[in-house]
């Protein structure tokens, strides 16, 4: 038999059950456009630094250029043969050619990533507002974490693997701390340390592949000039 005690509760409870769902999901909107705010801002943060800041942050990227452009160099004209003993490798696969290719891809990513992230003109290939939003940068972030994971993961099973881990272990650490400083807000320490990850990194790509030497386009450019 129900009473009409009964009858109170199971109203009064389907009420506050509806209205704890209402709060429920209304906090969750409200929890889900905080950290969108939060992550726009870490991400998208760079851009309230001084324009003179944001320039050289992206010319950091210039020495991954550099190397590519070596690397490949030594592709072409057969001087190949980089001196990388493949006995201390987890497998022995490194292909010059291939690590040319990829640094010269990751330097593409990373120029560009950057260059939409901290959003400074003329607007170079793409004249629409949405090549530079949070939804863009974003996507062209994940592409360069993973070109560089996987070119990473490569030099670290093909080439000489405590050779890389050697000289890879301070450029990490400047994007660790990079990646902190980011989280906290704290942009021009973020710009600093990334920008020396980028040129201690191609320092360390530079060494890892063998570069350099009488061989080097550079001392082959230099010589032209002076004759």
């Amino acid at each position: 038999m129900v009473t009409h005690f009964d009858d109170y509760k199971h109203r009064h409870s389907e009420v506050t059950f509806s209205g704890d769902r209402d709060f429920d999901i209304e906090s969750a909107e409200v929890s889900k456009k905080g950290r969108n705010y939060y992550h726009t801002q870490t991400l998208l943060g760079v851009r309230t630094l001084p324009l003179l800041w944001r320039t050289i942050f992206i010319l950091t990227n210039i020495p991954y250029w550099f190397v590519g452009i070596e690397a490949a160099y030594h592709v072409a004209t057969h001087e190949n043969q980089i001196p990388i003993d493949t006995r201390e490798a987890i497998w022995p696969c490194f292909s010059s050619l291939t690590s040319a290719v990829a640094i010269l891809v990751i330097a593409t990513l990373s120029t560009v990533f950057h260059y939409t992230q901290c959003n400074i003109g003329p607007e170079i290939g793409c004249y629409s507002p949405s090549c530079y939003s949070f939804s863009s940068v974003n996507h062209l972030k994940r592409c360069d974490v993973s070109g560089a994971f996987i070119f990473g993961a490569y030099l670290f099973l093909c080439a000489e693997t405590r050779k890389v881990v050697g000289l890879f272990i301070v450029p990490l650490g400047l994007l660790a701390a990079s990646i902190r400083c980011k989280k906290l807000r704290m942009f021009r320490s973020y710009a600093a340390f990334h920008g020396a990850w980028h040129i201690l990194g191609a320092w360390a790509l530079f060494v890892v592949n063998g570069l350099g030497g009488k061989a080097s386009i550079w001392n082959q450019t230099m010589r032209w000039m002076i004759k």
